[in-house]
């Protein structure tokens, strides 16, 4: 399940008298998992195994609230953009007493239709989404490589072992 955990134990065994450290990695994880080693080196001396801990934690659900990405935070502007619609219906109303009645209800039923119409407009932008969280890591099966290495001068010995990670 996101945001869980899951441990391996990987046996690292020498062949024919191996007698060096072994670096060792890990990848194939989607993004979000974080891939662990314990120790992240071993020394093998002739044919002892070595333990490693591979620890692969997934990432859980969240939710913040965050403005969407590309938005600068507007601040007081926003307040501003709002009230306007407002303002300029009160300054028409303000100024209605030199106008016959009939002019009057025109432009009141303009400025109804108009505050409508900033509303319809302004009120999609209060919807829900996942407000800028992450959802974590997908449902699915991930294959993740153990690389063990190790490098003298122009040698290099490279060998892999593959890990199966379900999260459901």
């Amino acid at each position: 399940m996101p945001g869980q955990t899951a441990t391996y134990t990987v046996a690292v065994t020498p062949g024919g008298g191996f007698n060096q450290t072994v670096a060792l990695s890990c990848s194939g994880a989607p993004a979000q998992p974080v891939c662990s080693l314990s120790p992240n080196s071993v020394v093998l001396k002739g044919s002892s195994a070595a333990s490693v801990t591979v620890t692969v934690t997934t990432a859980g659900t969240s939710a913040s609230l965050s403005s969407p990405e590309g938005f600068q935070r507007t601040g007081n502007r926003l307040a501003l953009w709002l009230a306007l619609p407002g303002f300029s219906g009160l300054i028409m109303l303000g100024s209605s007493g030199r106008r016959p009645r009939k002019r009057v209800n025109g432009m009141l039923r303009i400025l109804t239709l108009l505050c409508l119409l900033s509303l319809g407009i302004t009120w999609p932008a209060c919807g829900g989404g996942n407000g800028g969280g992450g959802s974590g890591t997908s449902a699915g099966t991930y294959s993740i490589t153990v690389t063990g290495s190790f490098t003298s001068g122009p040698t290099a010995l490279i060998h892999n072992t593959k890990l199966t990670l379900v999260v459901q």
